[in-house]
């Protein structure tokens, strides 16, 4: 009966040590694998979006961020909303036929 107190414990100790971190996005993914899609998306509108229109102009980030999101300004009016951005996202995962990031299987060699 002490076996399984003691064990019983243990558990709920892990359990209540290791909750924190998966509540936020960090348990065993760690850097936020578990956060909502669109989180990043978000903070960049957060963060740029000075004026509060829900769009981005290239006045408003930097010239260098610019270059990457304006590609997904799908209508050509010079500003990228966050569908746009969204939209683009989808587009960039088909492409890559769900491999990683920058398109590889996974990295190593074959023999």
């Amino acid at each position: 009966m002490k076996t399984i107190l003691r064990a019983s414990t243990v558990l709920l100790l892990a359990v209540a040590l290791a909750a924190p971190a998966f509540a936020e996005g960090q348990g065993r993914g760690g850097k936020g694998k578990g956060k909502k899609k669109g989180h990043k998306i978000a903070r960049l509108f957060a963060k740029f979006d000075k004026d509060k229109s829900g769009s981005l102009t290239s006045a408003e980030v930097p010239e260098r961020l610019w270059n990457r999101i304006s590609k997904a300004d799908a209508n050509g009016d010079g500003e990228v909303t966050k569908a746009e951005l969204r939209e683009a996202r989808k587009g960039r995962k088909g492409k890559r036929g769900g491999k990683g990031k920058r398109g590889g299987s996974g990295g190593g060699s074959d023999g």
